[in-house]
């Protein structure tokens, strides 16, 4: 019943996977169980943001759900915002997202955390205090192991540079990450690193590597 949960959703397959979760979760399995399952829905990156907040919702609203795992559901819940679009709401969670985090000291949940207050912080164009945790998240990141938005957190530090006037630092770190990406056999990191850099390098008036770059990246 979980991994069909989590595969419809996979599959993007949105409707049936929400009938399916609400019914036969439910009927299945224990509080605990089922918010594990819709924290591993709410986690993929195929869905939509805003269904991924549905899913921490819901599994908040349970009734004896662990506190490392309600910390877990907390911190994707304001990830989910942010990336969402939705920063003043986020902004309305972050002081219980906190508390919970710190309470549990999950370090994989104030991973999370770290890179989604930096990019809150960007929406609001705090791009110094951005700057400074996303630098944490990759330090959190490296210590708690293999997580995926790992890469993205790369990425959007190069992002973040430019605002900053740190434009060299800023195209030393895509091409870095294109390295990086490449070695380790990552297809959508080596992506973003690339389309980064081909920006990069059209927004200084580099017309003709900014082709090339592109070039390379739809070839």
């Amino acid at each position: 019943v979980a991994r069909t949960a989590v595969l419809l959703s996979a599959a993007a397959r949105s409707d049936e996977a929400k009938d399916f979760a609400d019914s036969a979760l439910r009927q299945v399995l224990p509080a605990a169980q089922e918010a594990q399952v819709r924290l591993s829905i709410a986690s993929l990156f195929s869905i939509s943001p805003e269904l991924r907040a549905e899913q921490c919702r819901q599994a908040l609203d349970l009734a004896e759900v662990p506190s490392d795992l309600r910390a877990r559901l907390l911190v994707q819940l304001f990830y989910s915002l942010v990336v969402a679009g939705r920063p003043d709401q986020a902004e309305q969670r972050l002081p219980e997202v906190r508390r919970a985090v710190e309470n549990t000291g999950d370090g994989a949940a104030r991973f999370i955390l770290e890179l989604a207050g930096s990019a809150l912080q960007y929406t609001r164009g705090r791009f110094e205090m951005a700057l400074t945790l996303v630098d944490a998240a990759l330090r959190t990141g490296a210590e708690v192991g293999d997580d995926p938005r790992l890469w993205l957190a790369r990425d959007f530090r190069s992002r973040i540079l430019p605002n900053l006037d740190l434009l060299d630092d800023a195209l030393a770190a895509a091409t870095d990450g294109i390295v990086a990406a490449q070695q380790a056999r990552q297809g959508r990191p080596l992506q973003l690193f690339e389309a980064n850099r081909a920006r990069q390098l059209l927004q200084r008036g580099h017309l003709a590597d900014a082709a090339a770059a592109l070039e390379g990246r739809f070839s």
